[in-house]
């Protein structure tokens, strides 16, 4: 196998070339506009009509506002707060598949406006979900095997930047847990291992349900979600989904010990 300049390959990959791919990651984890309070989406949407340079006297009436935030919550109350903060970014910054003329406002933030942003973003957004952050995140997915420590501890010390800006533990890479397990610095006792595994079934459950929200009524995630419930509601999990639990239960305990730790490494 050839060996990896693992400190050259980090340098050119993460955050630094795809900083907008990691914002996405952060703010698609964030609370859903549906279980937010409506002064969440208010303050979001002030604010991103102030980017927009809006004038106070052309900003929208209250029958205006309310008939906005109704279209938001019918059409858009999938996404979180934190997206339509990014999405104005993203156009207002020239990184969404819009005409230059299409971005300004007019002096009117109407339905058609905020859905031709949006509709602009979930274009990009499926796309870098999709395809980019396979490269970013898996930095060396095809050297992994064999690493020396030296390489290793790179590895790993790289995530203690990266960690910041993810909630999910689904993006830690496989290989962290056993090597921080060897080397001590992670140790969990049987009771410790039992509550992990709690918490990985919340974890699969919510994975799965965005898949059904992917992929629609008649995708695969919708047969899986199902027979996930059966198994844990009878309280035998079995098959495959014993190895899934048992992994995302390794990335919770490495994420909580990179986020633990952060501070003491910068220092």
């Amino acid at each position: 196998m050839e060996n990896v300049n693992l400190a050259q390959v980090q340098k050119e990959k993460l955050p630094q070339e795809n900083f907008d791919g990691v914002k996405l990651y952060k703010a698609v984890e964030n609370k859903k506009i549906i279980h937010s309070n409506l002064g969440e989406l208010k303050s979001v949407l002030r604010n991103v009509m102030m980017k927009v340079g809006l004038r106070g006297d052309n900003w929208p009436t209250e029958i205006e506002k309310g008939l906005l935030i109704d279209f938001i919550l019918k059409n858009y109350s999938g996404h979180t707060c934190e997206e339509i903060t990014l999405a104005f970014e993203m156009a207002l910054t020239g990184k969404l598949n819009l005409d230059e003329k299409e971005i300004p406002c007019y002096e009117n933030f109407s339905c058609m406006y905020f859905a031709k942003i949006m509709n602009a973003y979930r274009e990009w957004a499926k796309l870098e979900i999709n395809h980019k952050p396979k490269v970013e995140v898996n930095v060396i997915e095809d050297g992994k095997e064999g690493l020396s420590d030296e390489e290793m501890e790179i590895w790993v010390n790289q995530w203690f930047d990266f960690v910041k800006y993810i909630s999910s533990p689904v993006l830690i890479p496989d290989l962290f847990y056993d090597w921080l397990v060897k080397r001590g610095r992670i140790s969990l006792s049987g009771a410790e291992k039992d509550e992990l595994l709690n918490r990985a079934t919340s974890v699969r459950v919510s994975n799965l349900t965005e898949q059904v929200k992917s992929e629609g009524e008649h995708g695969n995630g919708k047969i899986l979600l199902e027979k996930f419930n059966e198994m844990n509601q009878s309280g035998t999990i079995t098959g495959s989904e014993v190895r899934i639990l048992k992994t995302i239960a390794k990335k919770i305990a490495v994420m909580e010990y990179l986020k633990n730790n952060y501070d003491a490494k910068n220092k």
